[in-house]
């Protein structure tokens, strides 16, 4: 099953959502042209919060850049209490930050002061961890499929005749060994 990095983080809030009950979740990507943490999958309820998607987060910027950085989760009973909250303006009083890796970062927040406890953290820390996973083995797929169309490239255009042979069966020829 082939399933992309969009996928995999919009499984990730309806799972947060549905089955860990933490319906603010967003998905953030690192993406190295824009050097920054940009938004790749939210939740309904999120979105309701926020009048729309989450926005990107500039490198260096705000306690989620920082939890991405130093791949560690966070949880901040009262984001206020922090001086480097990225908008100071924001509804939420609660958020857990969830570290994927050079991936990205999955944050969930809350209305609500002091609103995630210990399973909340690790549950969704176990979540995250599962996620970091299917995205590293997204990429291992991507990186393995760019290597094997570079080699079946250089061996179908060789000047050289390649054949391979398996328990005396013709399995493989390229095109010039077949002149």
């Amino acid at each position: 099953v082939h399933t992309d990095q969009r996928e995999i983080a919009s499984i990730t809030c309806a799972a947060a959502t549905e089955i860990l009950d933490l319906p603010l979740i967003g998905v953030h990507r690192y993406d190295a042209d824009e050097d920054a943490l940009v938004p790749v999958a939210w939740s309904d309820a999120l979105a309701s919060v926020l009048d729309g998607e989450p926005p990107s987060i500039p490198a260096g910027e705000g306690l989620a850049w920082q939890g991405y950085a130093d791949n560690e989760t966070q949880l901040y009973a009262y984001i206020h209490a922090k001086s480097d909250v990225l908008d100071t303006d924001t509804p939420f009083r609660s958020e857990l930050h969830l570290p994927l890796g050079e991936h990205g970062i999955i944050i969930v927040g809350s209305t609500t002061t002091d609103d995630f406890d210990a399973t909340d953290e690790t549950l969704a820390g176990v979540l995250a961890a599962n996620v970091e996973a299917a995205l590293d083995r997204v990429e291992r797929d991507r990186e393995l499929a760019e290597e094997r169309n570079k080699y079946e490239t250089v061996v179908d255009r060789s000047y050289d005749g390649i054949t391979i042979v398996q328990d005396g069966v013709f399995v493989f020829a390229n095109p010039r060994s077949l002149d």
